[in-house]
């Protein structure tokens, strides 16, 4: 004896492996941390073309160095974190693109309203975390 699916109970299996097969959509985060650029991050020991020491003291990296300087401008940016019982700072997230426009934005704003002489960038970050993990999409800033 052979039974038939009907036709509808069919349409909703296959919608419903599909629906199971797609990612989550990423929960939206916030961080709060200090904002660096990546090519001063990313020299020997985290010491900025500023000369402060972004593991030990992001708060004396200035916002003249994150803007004015080519190679930080277009470098892109990154969240440092001091976990808990950590004595130094590390990166936390990496900021995409569309990130790195709003940080430039965010930063020429307070430039301009300081001439840039401005240390110590604490943000709070709104945004979604990449599958990889580090990749921050900002959202607000």
């Amino acid at each position: 004896m052979t039974r038939h699916v009907p036709a509808n109970l069919a349409k909703v299996a296959f919608l419903l492996c599909i629906a199971i097969s797609l990612p989550a959509p990423a929960a939206s985060v916030t961080h709060e941390g200090f904002i660096v650029d990546k090519y001063c991050w990313d020299k020997p020991g985290h010491v900025g073309i500023d000369g402060s020491n972004l593991e030990t003291a992001p708060e004396a990296h200035t916002v003249h160095c994150m803007v004015d300087i080519a190679s930080c401008r277009d470098g892109g940016f990154v969240l440092l974190e001091k976990k808990s019982g950590a004595s130094v700072y590390s990166v936390k997230y990496v900021l995409d693109a569309a990130g790195n426009t709003k940080a430039l934005e965010f930063l020429d704003a307070l430039k301009a309203s300081d001439g840039g002489g401005r240390k110590s960038v604490i943000v709070s970050a709104e945004g979604t975390v990449g599958s990889d993990g580090s990749t921050f999409s900002l959202t607000t800033l």
